[in-house]
């Protein structure tokens, strides 16, 4: 950590480097590649902001699992809002437009 408690980028790397697979793993296999991938970002996003706090816990990666909990069932909401309001998601490249 430098003097303003930010991380060196050594050390996060390593961090990262160690946490990263598995969070992404649990957070894709609960909420789907795209939503999983983006939670886990967060998450990381998260842990290099507060990386005092982070630096100091008995099990990191499990925190910032809940994090990125956090961040995919916000994203789960906001997308069913969308759809609420009438924004069609997007179709699959196999998908017709059309029923028969």
């Amino acid at each position: 950590m430098d003097s303003d408690g930010e991380p060196t980028s050594g050390a996060f790397d390593q961090f990262v480097a160690a946490v990263e697979p598995g969070l992404r793993r649990a957070l894709v296999a609960g909420y789907g590649g795209e939503v999983g991938r983006d939670a886990a970002v967060d998450a990381l996003v998260w842990a290099w902001s507060n990386w005092s706090r982070v630096g100091r816990m008995s099990n990191p990666g499990g925190y910032l699992y809940r994090v990125g909990q956090t961040s995919a069932r916000r994203e789960l909401r906001r997308r069913g809002r969308q759809h609420s309001m009438g924004v069609e998601p997007a179709r699959g490249a196999g998908e017709s437009p059309f029923e028969p």
